[in-house]
């Protein structure tokens, strides 16, 4: 299943992303491994909850790939879209995106807080969703902060998420590719996710003002 970039374009915000983020069953990480290696690219880093490659010739995007255990990617399965534009392809539902990224925020994975933010707030703006609503203040406080336990309870966790997450902190940004790579990307990225960006361009405005001191 897609997640990362291309699933938060897939969900209507519609960003540029250099890489694949992938999520994966843990079990079949040699499988994977086998296979991508066998495609020309190289492995750069392993930890329990991801493997990183990195194309040998900096013509393709890098590829993460997450690891959970079966039950957690059998219910992210369950409720994840097709891909209209990639046939054969899915990407994660909104309210798993949303847990994956509070989840990475939580992780405080080096240099991308900001960028995972971003992404977590246009989301939630473009559905319009109400982060009042005590199912979205649960979900968000038990994914996206460490001591979720200490102030409440699971009973309150209305919303049905219940996935074990592995600890994604350690992953590292790629190295660049080539330029030409990257602007023929960029060309490709808008017929891609034309559809997603439609079916929401209505979006609100912002009513709030944020300011960083």
């Amino acid at each position: 299943m897609f997640v990362g970039g291309h699933a938060v374009a897939a969900h209507g915000y519609d960003r540029l992303t250099f890489d694949l983020d992938l999520l994966i069953r843990a079990q079949q990480s040699m499988a994977w491994t086998n296979l991508v290696t066998a495609m020309g690219f190289v492995l750069l880093h392993e930890k329990p909850g991801f493997l990183q490659f990195a194309d040998s010739k900096y013509e393709r995007p890098p590829l993460d790939l997450m690891r959970v255990n079966d039950e957690t990617f059998d219910k992210m399965y369950a409720e994840s879209k097709d891909f209209v534009t990639v046939p054969g392809a899915k990407f994660v539902s909104l309210k798993h995106l949303i847990v994956l990224k509070c989840h990475v925020i939580k992780n405080g994975h080096s240099g991308r807080e900001l960028r995972d933010a971003d992404d977590l707030i246009n989301l939630m703006a473009i559905h319009r969703l109400d982060v009042n609503l005590p199912e979205w203040q649960t979900l968000i406080l038990k994914y996206g902060t460490r001591n979720w336990m200490k102030d409440y309870k699971k009973s309150q966790n209305s919303i049905g998420v219940d996935l074990e997450l592995p600890d994604w902190s350690g992953m590292a940004d790629h190295s660049a590719l080539r330029p030409e790579v990257v602007l023929n990307l960029s060309d490709a990225y808008f017929p891609l996710f034309k559809e997603a960006a439609r079916r929401h361009q209505d979006r609100p405005k912002c009513e709030v003002e944020l300011v960083l001191e």
